[in-house]
């Protein structure tokens, strides 16, 4: 009976230490990641407006920098940052015809990618974000339309030097 009695005992103080307590675990990891989310997407969420883009190396001063052309008589350009993780980059090309890029992007430690409709990925170095200014560095070999139009003659930008430069493009709301 005592036998019994004590293991009856061991039972039931092992099933009291190995159950759960009231707080579920689940709920404070999921707080946790929202707040983690929210930190992470602070100053990013939102439409930006591109105003510049410097062009040149990572560290130094730029080769050259140039006010973001946009159309004339035409919407501004917009890169489109959303909550859950999806947005958009708009164009306005040749007579204000609107040309969207869907895109999907994510913030991991020191780099912003995007990645688009059509499968590229684009990987951006955020240098600066607060609630109405972003700047991102892009490499240069990326965006060939961009170093055409910072470099029409290709004086400045060559195929062995282009690995080697970048463009920050700052963005206000």
């Amino acid at each position: 009976m005592k036998r019994l009695l004590v293991l009856f005992c061991v039972l039931v103080v092992s099933s009291i230490s190995l159950s759960s307590c009231t707080v579920n675990d689940n709920d404070m990891g999921d707080k946790a990641a929202h707040k983690w989310e929210d930190f992470v997407q602070k100053n990013l969420i939102g439409d930006w407006v591109p105003v510049s883009i410097a062009f040149g190396p990572v560290i130094g001063v730029p080769i050259k920098t140039i006010p973001y052309p946009h159309k004339p008589d035409c919407n501004k350009d917009l890169l489109i940052m959303r909550k859950d993780y999806s947005g958009a980059f708009n164009r306005q090309l040749n007579d204000c015809v609107l040309k969207q890029t869907k895109l999907t992007w994510k913030h991991r430690f020191a780099d912003v990618s995007f990645v688009t409709e059509d499968g590229r990925t684009i990987k951006s170095v955020p240098l600066h974000k607060d609630s109405k200014s972003l700047v991102l560095l892009f490499p240069a070999a990326e965006f060939p339309e961009i170093v055409k139009m910072i470099d029409p003659t290709g004086e400045l930008i060559t195929s062995e030097n282009i690995k080697f430069l970048m463009f920050k493009v700052t963005y206000v709301k």
